[in-house]
C-alpha cells in the first residue's frame, strides 16, 4: 500500500509535467480538479492510515517524476470515533511563479481492516479552496485476486531521516512508475523504505533502479486543514 500511495502520488506529478506547456499552472490545478470530480471515486478502494491517528499529524515527501520535481503530503485534519478525515497535497513547482497543486480528501473507516475498502467519503479541491464532494462509483471487484509481489523484504536499521533513525523493511519489486503496477514486466526494480509504526503506510524511501524519486521530507503534529471545511 505504501509503494501504491507514492505511485499515485507521482503519476499526478507526471501529468502536471506534460501538461505544463500548454496550461497555466491555475487553470490546469482547476481542470484537473474538474476530471477528478467527474471520475468520482472507486468504492473498492484504499486509502492507508495509522492507528490511533491525532489531528494535525503529517507525512510529507520529496518526489521526483520525469526530472520534475515536486511534493506529496498527507495529512490527519479531522478525527472521529470511528472515522478520520485525511488530506493530501499534490504540488508542483513549475516555475517560481508557477504552482501546479490539487488537493484529495477521505473521511476513512477506522475499523476496516488493512488493505480493505475503507473509504466512506471522499472530496477534490484546491488549498485554500472549498471541497468539492465526489460521487462513489462502483467498478465491481476483479474477478481474480491480485498476484503476489514478486520481490524481497528485508529488514533495515539505521536510516537517518527528518532528524530521526527509522527501522523497518525494503520491500523490492519490479513496477510501472506511470501505472502504478507492480510485478510489471516493463517496469524497472523499485525499493521502497517502510518504516514501524510510520504514519500513512510508513513509506520513507521509494528508488527507481539506482534514482530516488521519493522520500520522507517532514513530519510533524501541526498541520492546519488544508481545504476550507467552515460550513
Amino acid at each position: 500500500m505504501a509503494i501504491r500511495a507514492i505511485l499515485i502520488t507521482l503519476l499526478a506529478f507526471g501529468v502536471a509535467a506534460c501538461a505544463s506547456r500548454q496550461n497555466r499552472a491555475d487553470e490546469l490545478s482547476n481542470e484537473y480538479v474538474q476530471a477528478l470530480t467527474k471520475a468520482g471515486y472507486d468504492v473498492h478502494e484504499y486509502v492507508p492510515v495509522h492507528p490511533a491517528p491525532n489531528v494535525g499529524q503529517y507525512w510529507q515527501y520529496r518526489v521526483v517524476c520525469r526530472g520534475v520535481p515536486g511534493t506529496g503530503r498527507f495529512q490527519v485534519t479531522k478525527v472521529w470515533e470511528n472515522s478520520v478525515l485525511v488530506e493530501s497535497l499534490v504540488e508542483v513547482q513549475l516555475e517560481p511563479d508557477m504552482r501546479f497543486g490539487h488537493v484529495s480528501a477521505w473521511r476513512l473507516d477506522l475499523n476496516a481492516m488493512p488493505g480493505e475498502p475503507n473509504i466512506l467519503q471522499a472530496w477534490v479541491g484546491v488549498e485554500g479552496g472549498k471541497p468539492i464532494e465526489l460521487q462513489p462509483v462502483d467498478h465491481g471487484t476483479p474477478d481474480q485476486a491480485p498476484p503476489e509481489v514478486e520481490g524481497s523484504i528485508e529488514s533495515f536499521d539505521g536510516l537517518a531521516l527528518c532528524g530521526r533513525t527509522w527501522s523497518g523493511v525494503v520491500v523490492a519489486a519490479r513496477a510501472n512508475m506511470l501505472t502504478g503496477d507492480l510485478n510489471s514486466p516493463d517496469g524497472s526494480q523499485a525499493r521502497t523504505w517502510i518504516a514501524d509504526g510510520g504514519w500513512f503506510g510508513g513509506a520513507l524511501r521509494i528508488m527507481q533502479g539506482e534514482e530516488v524519486v521519493g522520500e520522507l521530507s517532514a513530519l510533524g503534529e501541526d498541520a492546519l486543514p488544508l481545504m476550507d471545511w467552515e460550513d
